[in-house]
């Protein structure tokens, strides 16, 4: 067996984003010459490029007969964070830095049993991540539904300590205007917080666990349900909880410049809409993790965003995928995400009845294997965590009284993907949130995604590689 390596799938991901910039037209990628090392990764993606369309063929999984009755009369509403005041924002940060602080027990008793540390969420994170099954949170159709069950957890977390908070915010990275307001003095600070002194604004003095702490051993062991399928064992060079592979020095969490136009290219809402016409679920994951041209993706490039510059020795944490949620940002701009797939559910109403094209039995873009030559992953259809009837993260998982709602007999059950489907659904109202909005901003209209959005017949994006 061979430990999945977060950082493995960035190197990967990295020089899948060297190809498909190296010509200006992305159809053209897959039939230039490419550099000595370079064409296997093109390789590479046309394998996930014809699974996921392989897939979009299989039989879609069973719609649980509670899907269809289960509603919440008065979600709470997750607003633009550029909507709030300062002083809500405060409250806010006020929350955070007591799960920052704050213990598992203490916390519970003085917030009740929802309370949640953040190193809680940290742990959960890189479990998933570094599950030697495959990554149980990233790169395949578990990736929303692991998501929307985590950012619920946090959501209830925040909320046990603070109920005037209502809901959690969502930034979204795909509006100039929203990221400006993330990112000055009296909020997020600086986008870009160098070392060794990292992060301003309200977040100044956020750090990183140290590994002394005994946290994954003492605190977290307990929560997982299987050992054997998490051998995460932490940096142990420099004592901090990061990505094993990752030799980042600093308890501070830094992002570092960017040298690539991520900045430029974070905000074009050209991204937003053009997952939003996809035609089916595993093209919606399709857009939002490769998009146009990698890594200009709804989610890939939020971690671009965090992380800055690449360096698979110093990996800033927003770009270590272990660790990636300690950026106090994370959650916000992944809410935005999830925002997105409310909007493709929202424009693809009729595909509810067939789970919204959930296959039966998932897909998944990277799975362990005993070659390096691929960064130690391959393509493959299917590994377990990723099928619609599958539990979500087996070894540290989601429950009904983790997330806070009556799903099961046994109030400890683990969630599955179908559950998350069912009982966090936007559309049907069955979450107990939803967004003040699912709609975006519109472009030129002579903008060909704008032209999709007049006919949606033309549903698909242009893909990095022709697929036959």
């Amino acid at each position: 067996m061979f430990r999945t390596s977060s950082l493995s799938v960035i190197t990967l991901h990295v020089l899948l984003w060297v190809v498909s910039t190296s010509s200006v037209n992305a159809q053209a990628v897959c039939n230039s010459d490419h550099a000595d090392g370079l064409s296997e990764y093109t390789t590479m993606y046309n394998q996930w490029t014809r699974a996921f369309q392989q897939e979009t063929q299989s039989t879609f999984g069973v719609q649980p007969s509670y899907c269809q009755t289960t509603t919440n009369g008065n979600p709470r509403v997750r607003k633009d964070l550029s909507k709030w005041t300062d002083v809500e924002f405060d409250k806010l940060v006020a929350a955070m830095f007591i799960m920052h602080t704050v213990t598992m027990p203490a916390g519970q008793i003085l917030y009740g049993s929802s309370f949640r540390p953040y190193d809680y969420f940290v742990a959960k994170h890189t479990a998933a991540s570094t599950d030697i099954r495959g990554d149980q949170a990233h790169y395949g159709s578990h990736f929303m539904m692991w998501h929307k069950a985590y950012l619920l957890e946090f959501e209830n977390s925040l909320l046990a300590i603070d109920a005037s908070l209502k809901a959690m915010p969502y930034i979204d990275h795909t509006n100039v205007d929203s990221l400006a307001d993330a990112f000055r003095p009296e909020r997020f600070g600086n986008r870009v917080s160098p070392p060794p002194q990292g992060l301003t604004g309200k977040f100044q003095g956020w750090t990183i666990f140290p590994m002394n702490t005994s946290i994954w051993s003492n605190v977290y062991a307990p929560y997982l349900n299987d050992t054997s399928t998490v051998q995460y064992t932490g940096n142990v060079k420099n004592n901090l909880f990061v990505g094993e592979d990752n030799a980042y020095p600093y308890q501070a969490i830094v992002r570092y410049d960017n040298s690539a136009p991520v900045y430029d290219t974070v905000t074009k809402p050209s991204y937003y809409i053009a997952c939003v016409f996809q035609p089916s679920y595993v093209d919606w994951f399709q857009c939002t993790e490769f998009g146009l041209l990698f890594p200009h993706a709804l989610h890939a490039i939020v971690h671009f965003f965090m992380g800055g510059n690449f360096n698979p020795l110093n990996s800033a944490p927003g770009l270590d995928l272990s660790i990636s949620p300690m950026d106090p940002t994370f959650m916000f701009m992944h809410a935005n995400v999830e925002r997105n797939f409310g909007t493709w559910q929202s424009h693809h109403s009729n595909l509810r009845s067939m789970n919204w094209t959930f296959p039966s039995y998932g897909f998944a873009a990277l799975v362990p294997s005993d070659t390096e030559s691929m960064g130690r992953y391959v393509t493959k259809e299917y590994y377990y965590g990723s099928g619609f009837e599958d539990l979500l993260s087996s070894s540290f998982g989601f429950t009904d009284r983790q997330l806070d709602i009556q799903a099961h007999q046994d109030p400890d059950e683990l969630w599955t993907n179908a559950d998350v489907m069912c009982r966090l659904d936007l559309f049907s109202g069955a979450a107990p949130y939803k967004y003040d909005t699912y709609s975006y901003n519109k472009l030129a209209s002579n903008h060909p995604l704008e032209a999709m959005a007049v006919n949606e017949r033309d549903y698909a994006i242009p893909l990095l590689v022709n697929v036959k």
